[in-house]
């Protein structure tokens, strides 16, 4: 004694079978174009980042004359050394000091460099 027929409850069955691979489909779907959103805005985020932290062409400018001033007191202190570490022991050097019209030309070498010359910085 059935209170529903058989094909009835094959019906029934197969219907609710389809809505569940619909429904599944419509899951599918809707991660896969979460993922790709999430994706993109993670690239673009990236991406426009690292645009934004690339240093202007003023700022390399600074930079290579910021770094010319530092090789050019490094120069100067380390002659300022050999010239007061000669007159304290004198014992002779072993490099020669550089003179000074040649001190300029190499200073001037080191700011011209890259097409970068600021006059301004002796």
């Amino acid at each position: 004694m059935n209170l529903i027929q058989s094909n009835v409850k094959y019906y029934v069955g197969e219907i609710l079978s389809k809505c569940h691979e619909r429904k599944i489909t419509i899951y599918y779907w809707i991660f896969n174009i979460f993922v790709l959103t999430l994706f993109l805005t993670g690239t673009f985020c990236i991406l426009y980042y690292c645009y934004k932290r690339k240093p202007s062409n003023e700022e390399l400018r600074q930079k290579m004359i910021m770094d010319q001033q530092y090789i050019l007191e490094q120069i100067r202190f380390y002659q300022g050394q050999m010239k007061s570490s000669s007159e304290i022991t004198d014992l002779p050097t072993t490099l020669d000091p550089i003179h000074v019209s040649d001190r300029t030309a190499i200073e001037r070498k080191i700011t011209e460099r890259n097409g970068v010359y600021n006059p301004n910085i002796f």
